[in-house]
């Protein structure tokens, strides 16, 4: 979709980056969201788009893809305000995650702040294309001050 997207604009002189694909994980329960396995946690991906895209260019966009896919029904044009977080870049392979989360959320403690809102990872490579240890994700955690 946001490549589709960026291809009807470059033929209208004006081009974008499409943005690095983003997932937003959560779990009932947060406290567990470093043990328990990630095949339990719930999720949404997302990319980000430039402010001049709005809601009636996505709904014009899964019109022109409809029968395409499955999933363009399932895609949505959502504004999201930023907040206040703590990242981290982690190197490797998405399942070894955990010690780097779990230390992203002591860091966070430490600091005087507490978990508020979901998980946030922001994939900076592709892994069709880069060794599994390879992999760079920011990894990124919404908080308030206690």
């Amino acid at each position: 979709m946001a490549y589709s997207i960026k291809m009807d604009y470059k033929k209208k002189d004006l081009d974008f980056v499409v943005m690095p694909l983003t997932g937003i994980w959560w779990s009932e329960n947060i406290e567990d969201f470093t043990k328990e396995p990630k095949d339990k946690w719930m999720w949404t991906m997302m990319i980000q788009v430039p402010d001049f895209i709005t809601k009636e260019t996505v709904e014009e966009m899964k019109e022109k893809l409809s029968g395409e896919s499955n999933y363009i029904d399932k895609i949505q044009f959502i504004e999201i305000k930023e907040t206040e977080a703590f990242e981290t870049l982690y190197i490797g392979a998405y399942k070894d995650e955990g010690d780097t989360i779990k230390r992203l959320h002591e860091t966070i403690t430490e600091a005087g702040y507490r978990i508020s809102g979901k998980h946030e990872e922001i994939y900076l490579s592709d892994p069709r294309r880069v060794e599994e240890s390879k992999l760079k994700t920011i990894i990124k955690q919404s908080v308030v001050r206690v």
